[in-house]
């Protein structure tokens, strides 16, 4: 039922967003990567422009010293072939080295480099890291947007699109950074079909016409996008696409599109994505995602840890749309599970077999997922799971409890597939987490919803089940405890009736919707059978709660 479903859905601007496989980089990267091929090898045309540095080439090999804390070099090429070699030697591991190429066609690197320090690649035609490319340093950002020399030299990083160019940037090769370290790719379209890693770093992909990059004082990068790239501009194609690997482990990772304020100065500094706050609504309530295109996930985006007592990273997607068939994970072994974030101006979907997963497996509690948007569907296998073995953490599907947080977005529409899952269950000894499911018209939940005790102790959790208009749930939400005492169910619509399940379809495992983020057309309803199920479930000592805005009718 879901594969028609999701074909009627293309008339609500989701074609592209549902076939992820499909995207392919638009034709002008072949076009711009034959140039590229016909192109000079090794960089050519360095002049340093600021700062003090020295440039030596011989053969294959092409050495920068660089003398400055930061340095500016003009290439009119930059490209490196396959047993070609760049590399740069800096005075730290914070020296920065900016590399403007100013001539007409895009960067190929199919070869290495290397830096000890930070290197930034400017190319507005655009930058492709091949198959056979291998980056190792101690940062890199690769950017399709420009900056002036002397903002940089100022500490002002400022980047702007450049008329009339692509500024796209590519990677399917292998970049590494230091640990701690930052790996950026920014432009107007960019996309990671390769290998990035940045253990206890952050990783960055943002596409924009604008964007200021800032450092906080662990050396760690942030990228807030102040002009957008709008979806209509790039046709069926994302802005950001990862369908490789980015590997930050107990680090960072953020993909956006969207104008928002700088997702991790406060966010992180903060503690706000460990507790009940959006990384993108002020401390007053005020909703900082701005427009943007769409961003899809069909790879890995990994910020777990193996490390003893250390808690798992923080992923940050933001985008008009969002969109992931693929692995989001900040899981930990002996520690707290991380913090994961998606969050759609439009419309967030997790499709496919994809799995969103922050739990904690030998010890520790369980991490936080948040998936909100104006729509928010879980589609065919796609499981969200913040359990952990001392305790459940926590999920929140289309808002917060109640809808009342000011903090948390509230959706408008929420669908659960019936084959989908989502867990925040104490594994060992814990108790279970919260679980909320919220829209401020209709939540159709026909997916498996579970918020269980710990096997050997530990209580049942909090699972909200609420559609202020319409509301459809087909399977009873696990709260059970088998050591410990059961857990609440809440169901919060406007008003809602209970009716008898054999007389109506509400528990029909197919339910007939073709789209579903409209409105039902008819008031709440649940199927008494499931309220007994809940009740009963586990040896009992659970709890159902329901309120409404009015009388519940027999």
């Amino acid at each position: 039922m879901e594969h028609s479903m999701l074909r009627a859905m293309r008339n609500v601007k989701m074609n592209s967003m549902l076939k992820p496989h499909s995207f392919l980089m638009s034709a002008f990267l072949c076009s711009h990567l034959v140039l590229v091929s016909n192109a000079y090898a090794t960089p050519q045309g360095g002049q340093v422009v600021g700062g003090v540095g020295h440039i030596h080439q011989n053969n294959l090999n092409t050495r920068i010293n660089q003398q400055s804390q930061n340095m500016v070099i003009n290439w009119q090429s930059y490209n490196v072939e396959q047993n070609e070699r760049v590399q740069y030697v800096q005075p730290n591991s914070r020296a920065i080295a900016l590399n403007r190429i100013l001539g007409n066609n895009a960067s190929t690197i199919r070869g290495q480099i290397d830096a000890n320090g930070q290197v930034i690649l400017v190319n507005p035609n655009g930058i492709f890291f091949s198959a056979t490319s291998v980056i190792n340093v101690g940062g890199l950002m690769a950017s399709g947007l420009d900056i002036k020399p002397d903002d940089f030299m100022n500490g002002n990083y400022i980047f702007n699109e450049v008329a009339g160019t692509d500024g796209f940037v590519i990677n399917s090769g292998i970049i590494n950074a230091a640990t701690g370290g930052n790996v950026t790719l920014l432009g107007k379209q960019v996309k990671n079909d390769g290998m990035i890693a940045a253990r206890l770093g952050a990783v960055n992909m943002a596409a924009g016409k604008a964007a200021v990059v800032t450092f906080d004082n662990t050396g760690l990068l942030g990228v807030r996008v102040t002009e957008e790239v709008l979806q209509n501009e790039l046709g069926v194609d994302p802005a950001v696409l990862n369908s490789g690997t980015i590997n930050a482990e107990g680090g960072r990772i953020l993909l956006t599109t969207s104008t928002s304020r700088d997702i991790f100065s406060r966010a992180v500094n903060t503690g706000d994505m460990e507790q009940a706050t959006s990384a993108v609504v002020n401390a007053d309530g005020t909703f900082t995602l701005g427009g943007g295109a769409d961003v899809v996930n069909t790879g890995t985006l990994d910020v777990s840890t193996n490390t003893a007592n250390q808690t798992a990273g923080n992923i940050v997607v933001i985008g008009e749309n969002v969109t992931s068939s693929g692995v989001i994970k900040a899981d930990s072994e002996n520690g707290n599970g991380g913090n994961i974030e998606l969050h759609a101006s439009e419309t967030t979907l997790l499709t496919e077999n994809s799995q969103t997963t922050a739990r904690a497996n030998t010890s520790g509690n369980g991490g936080n997922i948040k998936v909100l948007g104006n729509n928010v569907g879980l589609f065919g296998n796609a499981q969200v799971d913040a359990s952990g073995s001392n305790g459940g953490g926590t999920v929140l599907i289309g808002g917060d409890r109640t809808g009342q947080n000011n903090q948390i977005r509230n959706a408008e529409f929420i669908y659960l597939g019936e084959n989908t899952q989502v867990n925040t269950d104490a594994i060992d000894n814990g108790n279970g987490g919260k679980l909320i499911t919220f829209a401020t018209d209709t939540a159709r939940i026909y997916g498996k919803l579970s918020a269980r005790g710990g096997a050997n102790g530990g209580n049942g959790g909090f699972i909200e089940t609420s559609g202020l208009k319409g509301f459809e749930i087909t399977n009873t939400p696990d709260i059970a405890a088998p050591n410990g005492s059961g857990g609440e169910w809440l169901i919060d619509p406007y008003n809602i009736s209970i009716v008898d399940g054999s007389t109506n379809n509400i528990n029909d495992n197919s339910p007939p919707i073709t789209n579903p983020f409209v409105s039902t057309g008819t008031p709440a309803t649940i199927d008494r059978d499931l309220i007994y199920s809940a009740l009963n479930s586990g040896g009992g000592g659970n709890t159902v709660t329901i309120t409404t805005g009015v009388p519940i009718s027999p």
